[in-house]
């Protein structure tokens, strides 16, 4: 009752509860079937808006600019999670190599990450960072999320996980 209490007067507490209890399991191209159905439902439309909502620390996010990116296509990307520690991952954009990718899943899409890896990391510089905007959001609470104007975007976290 007491930790109840800390909850409900304590917004700061109630983001570490979250931050404590997501699971978070994400890496690069995960679930390669779902990246080589992206790649063609995009391939014959000039702009996408994409959003990546339950990202986690953003490797889903990258994964998607990079596939994008190898296609010429202008993207707007957005990404969504709702634990913030997760979140500055996302927004510093340095990943350990042996934490982010897996040797099966996802292989035939690591070769667009090769500009990135330095030693034992993968690191996006500037221009690809800025380029992923990102937001916390509790997808249980749609009103977070309606204001957001991505009506028309394809949630490829959502959409993925029905395929």
């Amino acid at each position: 009752q007491e930790y109840l209490s800390l909850l409900q007067e304590n917004e700061c507490e109630i983001n570490a509860l979250i931050n404590a209890s997501t699971v978070n399991e994400t890496y690069f191209f995960r679930e390669e079937n779902q990246f080589n159905l992206l790649n063609k439902i995009i391939s014959n439309k000039q702009k996408i808006n994409i959003w990546s909502a339950a990202c986690s620390s953003g490797e889903e996010a990258y994964s998607i600019k990079l596939l994008c990116d190898s296609l010429n296509k202008e993207t707007c990307l957005f990404a969504s999670d709702i634990n913030t520690d997760k979140l500055n991952f996302l927004k510093e954009g340095k990943y350990i190599k042996t934490q982010a990718l897996r040797d099966i899943d996802g292989k035939s899409f690591h070769n667009l990450l090769l500009p990135y890896v330095k030693d034992d990391f993968i690191i996006f510089p500037d221009k690809i960072r800025n380029s992923i905007s990102c937001r916390q959001i509790n997808l249980t609470q749609s009103e977070s999320f309606k204001s957001l104007g991505l009506d028309n975007s394809l949630v490829f976290s959502l959409f993925s996980s029905i395929v």
